[in-house]
């Protein structure tokens, strides 16, 4: 039990509306989670494509990733159709003490990923996407309150 000190009529109690599978925790612990909520009957008919966090959750769809890890060398980013890695260049350092760049900039999608389940977040909507965060929450401002000084939740 995560709060063993609330009672069952405490609103944020795991059986109560304020948390809840469907409505807290779904979003993060599974696949493709749609809430589909019904306001008028106060009910949910939510539905996932897997009922935990699959590779598809962060990655995308995995097809291209089968076929690239099957030898098809010529699929770019060997098949995911998200990049999630670093946004950052590759330096080094040169022999009169500065560094220099030896790789490009890379896009990614390591932030609006990653965030959506690792950072602190209001929701605001249904995610229609893994990378649908800025639609979806806000984000919480890096306070000291929510934050540790290396960025930790």
């Amino acid at each position: 039990m995560l709060h063993p000190e609330q009672s069952e009529t405490d609103a944020f109690h795991w059986s109560q509306k304020g948390q809840n599978w469907n409505h807290m925790c779904a979003d993060c612990h599974s696949t493709d989670f749609q809430k589909n909520s019904d306001f008028k009957s106060n009910t949910f008919n939510s539905t996932f494509s897997a009922i935990n966090v699959s590779c598809n959750a962060c990655h995308g769809d995995s097809e291209q990733h089968l076929k690239w890890a099957s030898g098809n060398n010529k699929i770019k980013n060997r098949g995911f159709t998200h990049v999630i890695g670093q946004k950052t260049s590759l330096f080094q350092s040169q022999a009169d003490g500065t560094v220099k760049s030896v790789s490009p900039l890379k896009e990614s999608k390591q932030f609006t990923m990653c965030a959506t389940c690792h950072g602190r977040r209001s929701n605001l909507a249904d995610r229609h996407g893994p990378h649908d965060f800025f639609n979806a929450f806000q984000p919480a401002l890096l306070t000291p309150e929510l934050y540790q000084v290396d960025g930790q939740v």
